[in-house]
């Protein structure tokens, strides 16, 4: 009765492990701090726990949780559904709806079908109500024996991001020197400017003095 609630859960637990602690859970005796659960798990990771309470009086309601727990992505995920019943706010609007059918009913003269209604109302709020205060005490039964949470595992969320950039590095060549040539008569590419090399030959130089005046000849 209500609405159905998906939830997912993640822990660091293997499947296996997982198992084995809501095994042991469902076997382990009812404390004040610790509800009596019913339900099985399957070793291939499929599991079903019940929760019964008390409503009103001796008028009980027994809420049941499905699961399945499935490695995804390298992490541990928890995958379920569960009846979450209605508020306080939506019980209060459903009785206050059926009442008001009643008396509709009622001043139509219908007594017997107006008794029928409110008798509607009564069974309907039962599950609303009690399935509202079972699905968190499942919940958080479910987090409790497997360690879970709404947030993905830090090492999980790592592993898949390394596994995402793995063979995917670059590597960037580095840009290529250019050589701008040399001018005439300078060192080759690797010398210093103004630096010859040893066993190279010197340009010759050139006299700069005028020529000598040329004797005047005699009779």
């Amino acid at each position: 009765m209500g609405f159905i609630m998906r939830f997912v859960l993640f822990t660091d637990k293997s499947v296996t492990e997982c198992t084995k602690a809501i095994h042991e859970r469902l076997q382990a005796p009812a404390s004040s701090t610790r509800p009596n659960l019913g339900g099985y798990v399957e070793k291939g990771g499929r599991f079903s726990i019940s929760l019964t309470s008390n409503v009103i009086g001796r008028f009980t309601r027994q809420t049941r949780l499905d699961g399945v727990i499935e490695k995804d992505n390298g992490s541990t995920v928890i995958r379920g559904t569960v009846p979450d019943g209605a508020s306080p706010q939506g019980q209060i609007m459903v009785l206050g709806g059926l009442a008001l059918v009643g008396l509709m009913i009622l001043s139509q003269g219908q007594t017997a079908l107006a008794v029928l209604a409110t008798l509607a109302g009564f069974v309907v709020y039962i599950p609303l109500r009690g399935d509202y205060e079972n699905s968190d005490k499942l919940l958080l039964e479910v987090e409790r024996t497997l360690k879970a949470s709404p947030k993905p595992p830090k090492n999980g969320t790592t592993a898949t991001a390394a596994k995402k950039t793995t063979g995917t590095t670059r590597t960037v060549a580095a840009p290529k020197k250019t050589t701008t040539p040399s001018p005439a008569g300078a060192a080759r590419t690797g010398s210093r400017p103004g630096v010859v090399k040893s066993g190279a030959t010197e340009p010759k130089k050139t006299s700069l003095k005028p020529p000598a005046p040329a004797k005047a000849k005699t009779p």
